[in-house]
C-alpha cells in the first residue's frame, strides 16, 4: 500500500488523520500476511489429510498380511508333520 504523506499543521485534526492513514497501511500489510499464513495452513490441512489417509491405508496392508502370516503359519503346522519335520512330542 502507499503511503500517505500529510503535511503536518500542527492541527489535532491532521495528526489524527495522518495516523489513522499510517494505521491503514499497517493494518493493510497485516492482512496480507494473515492471508498468507491462512493459505499456507490449509495446505498443512490438506497435506495432513493425505498423510493420515496413507496411514490408514498401510494399516489395511498390514493387517492383509497379517493375515496371510497366519494362513502360512497354520499350513505349516499340518504340513511339518505329515513330512516328519517336527520330532514326536514336540509342539
Amino acid at each position: 500500500m502507499a503511503e500517505t504523506t500529510i503535511p503536518p499543521t500542527g492541527e489535532p485534526e491532521n495528526l489524527v488523520l495522518l495516523r489513522l492513514h499510517e494505521i491503514r497501511d499497517i493494518l493493510g500489510r497485516h492482512s496480507d500476511n494473515f492471508n498468507e499464513v491462512i493459505t499456507r495452513l490449509a495446505r498443512l490441512e490438506r497435506e495432513m489429510a493425505g498423510t493420515r489417509r496413507d496411514i490408514a491405508n498401510l494399516h489395511d496392508d498390514w493387517v492383509g498380511l497379517s493375515h496371510r502370516i497366519d494362513g502360512f503359519a497354520t499350513r505349516l503346522d499340518r504340513l511339518e508333520p505329515r513330512l516328519g519335520l517336527v520330532e514326536e512330542g514336540a509342539s
